[in-house]
Parts: structure tokens; C-alpha cells; sequence
């Protein structure tokens, strides 16, 4: 178990500490990093293989100090499944059967009772985990290799001159497009200038109807647009309203006055 939020003491202290409060630890030492810059200190705490983490996690005080508790991870250069004893991934991911790290059997190692045998991974006598095995060494290199030559993607954002070809010279320029030039721009001579134009044909100058009848579309349209505009006509409009109005001031007169007669006849 990891330790923290103490600051730095001997070793006897901490354990004597740790007796009083915990069950049962075996020893103590610091492991904080030497160019930490904290005042307090990171401790690993040893317990007997029974101990659970739960039951050391409830001692929240030591020396009247708050400390807290973690889990202790040996961190290594390599990730390897302790499922399957497979180097790349770990079992929280793996969906591989069940290897043993001393047999090799299809089982896990609590259910095993026979001494270690062959390691899966290869047929050297030495267990899965060993740190010198011929896998491990294998894929340590192909990592490094992998990671020495990273893969590299074109970027189609990248608008470096370095991405694009050079631009073509003068005298490319010059070499294709003046051929053509000199066809447009040569002069006319005398008799191109005296021959006759050619003319078009009445039959060409007029309008031919097309097979998708565009021509009857457009007078269908325009007759449509004529007819819209009349309906739209403002003084047509305000003429008819000046009309109803007229109406209409006769039969308020009239209403008006029955009203009138009403009010008085109640009164």
C-alpha cells in the first residue's frame, strides 16, 4: 500500500505508528521521487498477502495527520495480460482464454496445483513473467523500432511551397503558349480581307422550337405574370374600396339611429 501526507520520519517511527492504528505491517519505506518538490512524503507499506486494502483504508489519521491510502502499482516498461500472458495489453481488456503463468494451462493460477513447466509464450524454462524472456526481448524491440520510425501522414492542410511543384519557367511559358499566339496575331492579308462574310439562312436567323417546348413555356409564363399584374393594379383596388365605403355609410346611418330610438324608449 502507498502512503501519503506524512512528512518525513525514520522508519521505526512509522512503524511503530502503524502498529498502534493497522494491522500487522511488515515494514516501510520511502519512495517519493528525489526531485519532488512537496514537503510531504510518499510511503510503501508492507502487509501480510490476507490484509485487504478496505480494512486499511478506514485508518484516515496517523500522528493526528490526515493520510490517505492507495493501491501500490509497480509501473514496468512493458504492459502484459495477466489472463492470457500476452505483452501489449492488459486483462481489463482481454477476451483471450485463460493462461497460466507457470503451466501454460487453459486455467487461472489460483486453480492450478502443478510447479511452473513451460511459459505460453515460448519453450524456455522460465515462467511468463520473466524479464528476460525471448518473447518479452522480441517485442521490446520491435516497440523501440516502431517508435524510433513514427509514421508519418501527408497533412492536406499543408500549404508549404515544399508540398506543391515548382512553377514552370519564362522560357517554358514562352516555348508553349507563343506558338499559339503567333496563329491569333499573324496579319491578314489583302485577299482574306475582300473574301465575303458568310451569311446565315432565314431559316437559321429564326427561332426553332426545341423538343422540351421552352418557347411554349415562356408565353405560358408571361401570359401568367399579365394576368397577376391586373390583379395587382392599386387604383383598380382603391376604386373598389371607395365603392364599398359609399355602401356601407347608408346602413350605419341606420343602424346608428335604431339605437338612437332604443336608448330613448327605455328611458
Amino acid at each position: 500500500m502507498v502512503l501519503k501526507g506524512l512528512p518525513l520520519m525514520s522508519s521505526d517511527e512509522l512503524l511503530a505508528e502503524l502498529k498502534v492504528n493497522v494491522h500487522n505491517p511488515t515494514g516501510c519505506s520511502v519512495i517519493t521521487p528525489k526531485n519532488s518538490p512537496s514537503k510531504f512524503q510518499i510511503y510503501k507499506v508492507l502487509f501480510p498477502p490476507a490484509t485487504s486494502v478496505s480494512s486499511v483504508s478506514k485508518v484516515g489519521h496517523l500522528f493526528n495527520v490526515r493520510v490517505y491510502w492507495e493501491k501500490f502499482l509497480f509501473k514496468r516498461l512493458y504492459t502484459q495480460c495477466f489472463r492470457c500472458q500476452a505483452f501489449g495489453h492488459s486483462a481489463n481488456h482481454c477476451n483471450l482464454p485463460e493462461r497460466r503463468v507457470k503451466c501454460a494451462g487453459p486455467h487461472s493460477s489460483p486453480l492450478c496445483s502443478k510447479p511452473y513447466d513451460v511459459t505460453p509464450r515460448c519453450a524456455g524454462d522460465h515462467t511468463a513473467n520473466y524479464s528476460k524472456c525471448p518473447v518479452l526481448i522480441k517485442y521490446l524491440e520491435r516497440r523501440s523500432n516502431a517508435q524510433a520510425t513514427p509514421m508519418t501522414t501527408k497533412n492536406p492542410f499543408d500549404t508549404r511551397a515544399s508540398n506543391f511543384p515548382p512553377p514552370p519557367s519564362v522560357l517554358q511559358c514562352l516555348n508553349t503558349y507563343a506558338p499559339e499566339a503567333r496563329k491569333k496575331s499573324a496579319p491578314r492579308s489583302y485577299a482574306d480581307t475582300l473574301k465575303p462574310t458568310p451569311s446565315l439562312s432565314r431559316r437559321q436567323l429564326s427561332v426553332q422550337p426545341t423538343d422540351n417546348n421552352d418557347f411554349n413555356k415562356f408565353n405560358e409564363i408571361s401570359a401568367a405574370l399579365k394576368r397577376f399584374n391586373s390583379l395587382c393594379d392599386m387604383n383598380l383596388i382603391l376604386s373598389t374600396v371607395d365603392t364599398l365605403i359609399a355602401r356601407l355609410k347608408p346602413a350605419t346611418q341606420m343602424l346608428r339611429n335604431s339605437m338612437l330610438i332604443e336608448m330613448l324608449s327605455l328611458n
